[in-house]
């Protein structure tokens, strides 16, 4: 029992959402293809069955297992449990490498399609086509896009960021 509940509060704490668009490294910029091959791979992976339908138990599934990956990767002494030296070295590790980030969390400081496709709350119990996802990621990519030449730099990013502030400013 304590195992669980240790996993599940350990994945509490370095779980993030499903990444379903990767952006470019370090303010690179990124091309709509890449975009579709990343989401392609992502539904490769979540798609179990290949119906082309990512279920909840698919995406349940497929998150199980990130998790005993990362336990398995703090677990230094491999019995099973996480001591607190165990958990202490592995917030120290995150912490060196959010200083490499300059603080941020995750990519975008933490915002943008990370999130799991809004996955949270009732939506989480949805089934979910690997269509609609597509479509989902690609239109982010698009809205972002202003010059319509199929990247998104930074500065495209940069400008669709402050416009999504300004309008979350204004509904407030």
């Amino acid at each position: 029992m304590k195992k669980i509940i240790l996993s599940a509060a350990t994945a509490a704490l370095l779980t993030g959402g499903l990444a379903v668009a990767q952006p470019a490294p370090h303010g690179g910029d990124v091309k709509r293809a890449d975009v579709a091959v990343a989401i392609d791979a992502r539904a490769a992976k979540l798609d179990a069955d290949r119906d082309g339908q990512i279920t909840p138990g698919e995406r349940q599934a497929l998150r199980r297992q990130r998790i005993d990956g990362r336990f398995e990767r703090l677990d230094t002494d491999k019995n099973g449990q996480l001591s607190k030296a165990e958990f202490q070295a592995a917030r120290e590790k995150r912490g060196e490498a959010r200083e490499g980030r300059h603080g941020k969390r995750g990519h975008f400081g933490g915002h943008g399609m990370r999130h799991g496709m809004g996955m949270r709350g009732a939506m989480a119990t949805r089934t979910v086509s690997v269509a609609d996802m597509k479509a989902k990621a690609l239109g982010w990519f698009d809205r972002q896009d202003a010059d319509r030449n199929g990247v998104v730099t930074q500065a495209e990013r940069q400008q669709a960021m402050a416009a999504r502030h300004a309008e979350r400013q204004q509904k407030q």
